[in-house]
């Protein structure tokens, strides 16, 4: 794995823009080779929507190695609290586990009701979540609106994201 010196010899990151520019590969034989590119404008986003970039012959996903070039340390798991993982700001950058990159998800395009954790079932609707395994239940509802008013308390008591489940 990189280390912050090795990463600030091949990259330079802009934390206001999330750019980064290529700045120099160490060849076959070992030795620095400067270049200067961008390259979250000269690639393509991989089929995830992350840029990835090549240090040693290792890939790393570019949002994991900005937030180690502003904070020095590696984190397991990073979330893009816009939603968009083109978008490699520091201040769209948070470092948290699988669970709480979990409490932040987009509205999915299959979902009938249009709102995130509300379903039908049996003719009724019925808000539900799941939180770090735990399968939570708030009831069945006649009407939508009640149903998504649940939802929403839902998110606050269980530290929802308050991005989660908007349409992005």
């Amino acid at each position: 794995m990189v280390d912050l010196d090795e990463l600030k010899l091949h990259i330079r990151y802009d934390p206001e823009t999330g750019e980064c520019f290529r700045i120099g590969y160490r060849d076959r034989w070992g030795n620095m080779t400067p270049c200067k590119y961008l390259i979250t404008g000269k690639t393509r986003p991989d089929k995830y929507g992350y840029y990835r970039v090549n240090i040693h012959g290792k890939r790393y996903v570019l949002h994991k190695l900005a937030y180690l070039y502003m904070t020095g340390k590696w984190a397991d798991t990073i979330d893009h609290i816009d939603g968009d993982c083109t978008n490699n700001k520091f201040e769209n950058l948070r470092e948290t586990d699988r669970h709480g990159n979990m409490r932040n998800l987009k509205l999915r395009t299959d979902n009938p009701t249009g709102h995130i954790g509300v379903a039908i079932k049996y003719g009724k609707y019925y808000a539900h979540a799941q939180r770090d395994g735990e399968r939570l239940f708030a009831g069945y509802f006649d009407a939508i609106e009640e149903a998504i008013e649940a939802r929403l308390e839902m998110n606050k008591v269980y530290d929802f994201h308050k991005n989660h489940g908007s349409v992005r």
